[in-house]
């Protein structure tokens, strides 16, 4: 009865602590019981997010603030104090008169500085504290020297607006184009991937042209709150808006916007390190070009089939990166790249799926390389490698490993598979690549990248080899 509650107002219960209930002192206010004052818990680094740019330019305006996790707390009467430290060092000095919520400052020197606030409110003992790092530099750029290989960002890299079709575009190429924001969506979801334990993740976007609109920012966690492991790393989800005029912000004719997606945390050791992933908005086919020759380039797919683009030996790779395996044939029969595959996978990948080596992987753009994209030529091969340079990148962990062709090329070392069992050989050391040109009557030439040197090989159509596709 509604009127027999409201009478109660005001009533005071001592509760033991049994069914989850906290023990404490409880009011009814005529709609719940609630806690009074000493059953609130006192401020504590861990409640507290510190925003503000990882990195900058020299004497820019930078701001920097403080937000409360109210959601284990009782918050009220917060006050703010904040303190710079020197350069390169953890020498603080208050910043007077700055005593709300966030505050703006600038650094004229390049280096490593410190900002701390601290917080307390009527709840407190001691005030809570909170540093964040932010380096400085004379032109603003990223600051390499704090990426470590065993974090990162993986998501989309180049996103198409798909402005209206051009008239000089084939309708059927222009159809294909993979729409970066369908049906007006201008949400994209992204992962924090870490392998080790950190500390006050921050989500930060260098956005020069302004096409981003908001990013969700974490509350300080510490690993591994975002499990189950999968291929050794964690992941936390989050996701960046781009702003809804993104088509007339981005210009025509496949020049790009780029924005830096950037993650500040503290790793295991205590250190602030940083990952980033570049994102590139465009209207356009979102293509990676290498050089044949001087004068001539071919423009390849950013991804094998099946997997993320890779724009950056800066980037974090992942299974998710590595795409799935085809094997020749009429049917194109691929495996998928999921861990349930990473063995054996009896059943769906054995002799009876080959349709014997009649099916052609032409020039004529057939699959499994959709409309407007065919596989490289051998020809093709051997042109891009006399011309384009090679790096084998190996920072660690059977996914993260890939070649460099050139200054902008990735290839991930994402094994094959045998043609009877469909399992699964070289992960992390070699990458197989099927080109279109046919060896004997029933093989078919493909090239190997990875920490062997480059070499051309023929191999029965049957294994499953990975596919990038070039226009």
């Amino acid at each position: 009865d509604l009127t027999v509650k409201e009478n109660f107002t005001g009533a005071m219960v001592y509760h033991t602590g049994e069914h989850n209930i906290a023990a404490g002192i409880y009011v009814w206010n005529g709609t719940n019981w609630a806690p009074v004052e000493e059953n609130c818990t006192p401020l504590t680094p861990a409640h507290l997010l510190l925003t503000g740019p990882p990195f900058a330019k020299q004497d820019d305006d930078l701001t920097f603030s403080v937000s409360t996790n109210t959601s284990a707390i009782c918050s009220g009467d917060e006050t703010y104090k904040w303190y710079t430290s020197g350069l390169n060092n953890d020498v603080y000095a208050v910043v007077a008169g700055e005593t709300a919520s966030s505050f703006t400052t600038s650094f004229g020197s390049v280096g490593t500085y410190k900002v701390m606030v601290e917080v307390t409110n009527r709840y407190s003992g001691l005030p809570a504290t909170k540093v964040k790092a932010v380096e400085i530099t004379a032109d603003g750029s990223f600051p390499a020297a704090r990426l470590n290989s065993n974090y990162g960002i993986v998501g989309e890299t180049c996103l198409d607006v798909k402005k209206d079709k051009p008239a000089d575009q084939d309708q059927n190429v222009y159809d294909d184009r993979k729409d970066g924001f369908p049906g007006g969506n201008y949400e994209k979801t992204y992962k924090f991937v870490h392998g080790d334990a950190y500390s006050d993740l921050n989500l930060f976007c260098d956005d020069p042209a302004k096409i981003v609109e908001a990013i969700t920012v974490y509350p300080p966690a510490t690993a591994p709150t975002g499990g189950p492991a999968v291929d050794g790393y964690y992941e936390k989800e989050f996701k960046i808006k781009f702003k809804s005029n993104i088509k007339e912000l981005v210009p025509p004719d496949g020049d790009s916007l780029t924005v830096k997606l950037v993650a500040s945390y503290t790793d295991s050791g205590n250190n602030p390190k940083l990952a980033y992933l570049e994102i590139r908005v465009e209207d356009g086919t979102c293509v990676c070009p290498a050089k044949k020759s001087a004068t001539e380039w071919l423009n390849f797919m950013c991804h094998n089939l099946g997997g993320l683009d890779i724009l950056s030996s800066s980037q974090l790779v992942t299974r998710a990166h590595h795409g799935d395996w085809y094997r020749w044939g009429a049917t194109n029969v691929s495996m998928e790249n999921t861990p349930a595959n990473d063995g054996r996978n009896d059943g769906t990948w054995d002799d009876s799926d080959y349709q014997t080596a009649n099916g052609d992987w032409a020039n004529d753009g057939t699959p499994p390389c959709p409309a407007g994209w065919r596989l490289p030529r051998l020809d093709e091969w051997n042109d891009l490698m006399n011309s384009e340079g090679r790096t084998f990148f190996s920072p660690g962990g059977v996914f993260a490993s890939f070649t460099r062709i050139g200054a902008s090329l990735y290839f991930p070392a994402a094994g094959w598979r045998y043609y009877d069992t469909g399992a699964l050989d070289s992960r992390g050391g070699i990458g197989y690549y099927w080109g279109s040109t046919t060896s004997f009557p029933t093989n078919g030439y493909n090239i190997l990248l990875g920490s062997q040197a480059y070499k051309i090989t023929s191999y029965t159509r049957q294994l499953g080899l990975s596919v990038r596709c070039v226009q």
